[in-house]
C-alpha cells in the first residue's frame, strides 16, 4: 500500500507541485510551530536555545548535503549514476558529523554552554543529517522527472518526526529527551519509506560504482557547496552575534521576528523548484527562449510575493506574532520590516544560485559569498554588539541585498559566455 502511494504516476506534473509543496511547507514550517511550543510549554530561554541549535544544524546540514541537489538534478545527461552520488553524499555526511562536534565544542567553550545546550545543540545536527542523507534519494526521484514521489516521501517523513517531537515536547517538558527519540524514529521512517520506492528507478546504469567520479563528483559540487555553506552563515550570522553577545531570550526574540522573513522564500520555493528540470532542459537543448520566460517569470514572482508579505506583515505582523508566541513584540515593527524585506532578497538569492548552477557558471557561487561573508565576518559582531536586535535586523537587509545584486552580476556574465559557448556547440 506504500509502495503504491508513493509511486502512483498519475498526473505527474500536477502532483509534483502539490507533494513538492505539501513536503516543503511542513518542512520548512515544523521549526516555527516546534517554537511556538517550546516557548509555550517551557521557557523562552529554552524557545532561544532551541531556535540557535536548529539555526545551526541547518548550517552544517549544508556540509552533508555539499549543494549537490540542484547539481544532481539538472544532471539531465546521467553524466554521474546514482550510487555515485550516494558515495559522495557517504562522504559529506560524515565530514558533517566531525565539523558539527568540532563546532559545538567549541562554542561550549567560548560561549559558557551548559551541557544540556551542548547536547541539545548537537543533536539536532544529527536529527537534520537524516535531512541530508534523504536529500540524495529524493535527487534521484526529481531527475528521473518523478519530483512526486519525492514529495510523498518527504512528506511522510516529515510528519511523522514533527509530531513526534511536539507531542513529546508537550508530555516529556524535556527539549533533550524529546530530541534523542524524534531521531530513532526519524531514521526509522527514513529507512522504510525509501524502500519502498527506490526499486522501482534503479537501474543497472544507476547502480554502477566508480571511485574516481565520486571524488570528480565532489570536487565539481564544492564551489556550490562552499556556496551553500556561507549562506546559511551569513544568514545564521546575526544569530552567532547574539549568541555571543547576548543572552538565549534575546535570540528568541529575534527568532519570533524573522520567522516570517523565511515565509517568502519558503513560498517562492513552491514555485522555482518544480521548474528547476524544464529550465535545465531548455538550457542544454538551446531553447533560450522557454528558459528566459521561465526565469523573467520567476523573478516577477519573487517581487510581487515579498511586496505582498511586507505589505501584510506591516499592518498586522507585530500583533499576530505577539500573540502566536505570548510576548510582547509592539516595540520591534521596524526590525520586523527590516527582516521582511532581507526575506525578499533572500528569495531572489537563492533563485539566482539556481540558475547560476544550471548554467553551470557556479564557480562563481563560491567567490559571492566569500565576498560577502568577509564584509559580514567583520561588520556583523559590532553592529550587535552597539545597537543590539536594532543592528542584528539591519544588517541581515544589508547581507541579503549585497548577495542578491553580486549574484544579478554574476548571472549575466555567466549567461553571456555560457550562451555564446552553446550557441557555437549547437552550430557544429
Amino acid at each position: 500500500m506504500l509502495h503504491r502511494f508513493l509511486t502512483n504516476d498519475q498526473n505527474i506534473d500536477r502532483n509534483s507541485y502539490l507533494w513538492n509543496m505539501t513536503g516543503t511547507m511542513i518542512s520548512s514550517f515544523q521549526s516555527t510551530i516546534l517554537l511556538i511550543v517550546v516557548t509555550h510549554t517551557l521557557s523562552l530561554e529554552y524557545a532561544g536555545i532551541f531556535s540557535f541549535a536548529f539555526a545551526n544544524a541547518y548550517m552544517f546540514q549544508a556540509v552533508g548535503l555539499f549543494g549537490m541537489r540542484n547539481y544532481q538534478t539538472s544532471d539531465v545527461k546521467h553524466k554521474y549514476s546514482f550510487y555515485d552520488y550516494c558515495g559522495s553524499r557517504l562522504i559529506t555526511a560524515l565530514l558533517m558529523v566531525a565539523l558539527s562536534v568540532g563546532f559545538v565544542l567549541y562554542l561550549s567553550v567560548t560561549n559558557a554552554y551548559t551541557v544540556e545546550k551542548s547536547l541539545i545543540v548537537f543533536l539536532m545536527c544529527i536529527l537534520r543529517l537524516i535531512d541530508a542523507i534523504e536529500d540524495v534519494v529524493h535527487g534521484f526521484y526529481q531527475q528521473n522527472g518523478r519530483l512526486d514521489v519525492a514529495g510523498r516521501a518527504l512528506t511522510i517523513r516529515v510528519i511523522v518526526t514533527f509530531l513526534c517531537f511536539m507531542v513529546l515536547i508537550i508530555v516529556l517538558k524535556n527539549l533533550l529527551a524529546a530530541l534523542i527519540a524524534t531521531i530513532i524514529l526519524g531514521m526509522l521512517v527514513f529507512a522504510l519509506v525509501t524502500k519502498s520506492a527506490i526499486g522501482d528507478f534503479l537501474t543497472d546504469a544507476e547502480r554502477k560504482h566508480d571511485r574516481k567520479h565520486v571524488f570528480s563528483l565532489l570536487k565539481t559540487t564544492i564551489p556550490v557547496f562552499l556556496g551553500l555553506f556561507l549562506s546559511i552563515y551569513l544568514s545564521n550570522a546575526p544569530k552567532y552575534a547574539i549568541d555571543g553577545l547576548m543572552d538565549n531570550e534575546a535570540q528568541a526574540y529575534y527568532n519570533f521576528l524573522s520567522t516570517p522573513a523565511y515565509i517568502i522564500t519558503l513560498l517562492n520555493s513552491f514555485i522555482y523548484n518544480p521548474i528547476i528540470y524544464k529550465a535545465s532542459n531548455a538550457w542544454h537543448d538551446g531553447e533560450s527562449r522557454v528558459f528566459y520566460k521561465i526565469i523573467f517569470r520567476q523573478f516577477f514572482f519573487i517581487v510581487l510575493i515579498t511586496a505582498g508579505c511586507v505589505g501584510i506583515g506591516y499592518l498586522i505582523g507585530i500583533p499576530v506574532l505577539t500573540f502566536i508566541f505570548g510576548t510582547n513584540l509592539a516595540a520591534y515593527k521596524t526590525e520586523f520590516i527590516l527582516l521582511l524585506v532581507g526575506g525578499g532578497f533572500w528569495a531572489l538569492t537563492g533563485f539566482l544560485v539556481i540558475v547560476i548552477t544550471i548554467i553551470r557558471f557556479q564557480k562563481s557561487i563560491g567567490i559571492g559569498y566569500i565576498l560577502v561573508s568577509a564584509a559580514a565576518f567583520f561588520t556583523v559582531p559590532m553592529m550587535v554588539e552597539t545597537t543590539g536586535l536594532t543592528g542584528a535586523a539591519h544588517v541581515y537587509l544589508m547581507i541579503t541585498a549585497l548577495l542578491s545584486v553580486v549574484f544579478a552580476i554574476f548571472l549575466i556574465i555567466g549567461l553571456r559566455r555560457k550562451g555564446k559557448k552553446n550557441r557555437e556547440e549547437l552550430a557544429l
